[in-house]
């Protein structure tokens, strides 16, 4: 026997329909800041030269020391902290990522007529945020 639900999200919430839920949980540590602050400040070399300084860093080694349980998922995400940075950087300007506007201190990114800034682009938009604090129109 096989029961088949459609429209499940009427079971949750009225600010739950016709969303996607997206389990995931947002590390915000002080050595995951700092892997960050040193990938940007490498933005204008070879990206490909980016992780392996990174993996040398006492901050990517206390971290994997830290959450010894989850390296495979950090490791694939500094990857893909270093990869976005790459297509943020040679992304052309009818990317979808760079239509965006700074509204009410956050990047708000086209979406139809409207700007949402609840739209993101993964580390990309992370990056976005490092360019316009780099250039004041976000606070640090």
């Amino acid at each position: 026997r096989i029961l088949l639900i459609d429209e499940v999200d009427v079971f949750f919430s009225r600010s739950f329909y016709g969303e996607t839920y997206d389990p995931v949980l947002s590390l915000k540590l002080d050595k995951i800041a700092e892997l960050q602050n040193l990938v940007w400040t490498m933005k204008g070399g070879d990206v490909k030269m980016i992780l392996p300084v990174l993996k040398k860093t006492e901050a990517y080694k206390d971290l994997m020391r830290d959450y010894a349980g989850v390296i495979d998922i950090l490791n694939s995400q500094i990857a893909k902290m270093c990869s976005d940075l790459e297509a943020w950087n040679k992304g052309g300007l009818d990317e979808d990522f760079r239509a965006y506007k700074i509204i009410d201190g956050k990047v708000a990114y086209k979406n139809g007529g409207a700007y949402d800034s609840k739209i993101s682009f993964g580390y990309i938009t992370l990056w976005t945020y490092f360019c316009e604090v780099d250039s004041k129109r976000v606070p640090a």
